[in-house]
């Protein structure tokens, strides 16, 4: 294969980043199209085809670049799953009390709930959660509702027809320290879709290529 022949896919829905906000929107896509079906099932109006709803990222596995821990509000999760119980979301501990302390060198003072600003106080009803851990549960769902979920599959450019985002074109594999093709050397694929969702945050390189373009920070 020369390096300019390029494998090419072709799905509906490409989200680059599987982060929790693209997961849950793959999972959306999903849920609204088998409650439209489930909704014309028994009159006129036709069904809508199993959109192709892929997810790429360049971990090694779906959260393995989310290292945080976080204080969850399960709120959007009852929204997404109604159909669950609060004992099956992701989480380890429910929020029972809190505190915020001022630090010095030397010792740590209590700040009274009074005094600090409404959402530094407002964690009642929520959990403790890892969320590499949620990360890695959110894609789970995704795939058991037919949503791709590949990992280590990093975009390297987007692809454009014009101004317009056609898809993205996947790192290339097998390239020595100086940029050249190995033996071992794979191009990487072009995937195109009808959308293209970023969820690589806003310093990716990809939202900055698309704000650099597009000039979409000149009144920022």
């Amino acid at each position: 294969m020369s390096e300019q022949e390029r494998e090419e896919m072709e799905v509906d829905v490409l989200f680059i980043g599987a982060g929790i906000a693209n997961l849950s929107a793959a999972y959306k896509i999903m849920q609204e199209v088998e409650l439209h079906n489930k909704e014309v099932k028994n009159t006129d109006k036709p069904p809508l085809e199993d959109p192709v709803v892929l997810v790429i990222d360049k971990g090694a596995k779906p959260g393995s670049h989310i290292l945080s821990g976080a204080v969850v509000d399960p709120k959007a999760f009852t929204e997404l799953f109604p159909e669950l119980d609060g004992k099956d979301y992701p989480f380890s501990t429910e929020v029972k009390s809190d505190q915020v302390h001022f630090l010095t060198k030397s010792k740590s003072t209590s700040i009274p709930h009074g005094l600090l600003p409404e959402e530094m106080r407002s964690n009642d009803g929520c959990y403790l959660g890892s969320l590499s851990e949620i990360t890695a549960w959110m894609a789970q769902k995704c795939e058991d509702s037919g949503v791709e979920v590949y990992a280590e599959f990093a975009a390297a450019e987007l692809l454009h027809d014009g101004d317009k985002v056609i898809g993205a074109r996947l790192a290339d594999s097998g390239r020595t320290h100086e940029g050249e093709a190995s033996p071992s050397f794979i191009p990487g694929m072009d995937v195109f879709a009808k959308v293209t969702v970023l969820g690589e945050g806003s310093c990716g390189h990809l939202s900055q290529q698309l704000i650099k373009k597009h000039q979409l920070d000149k009144d920022s």
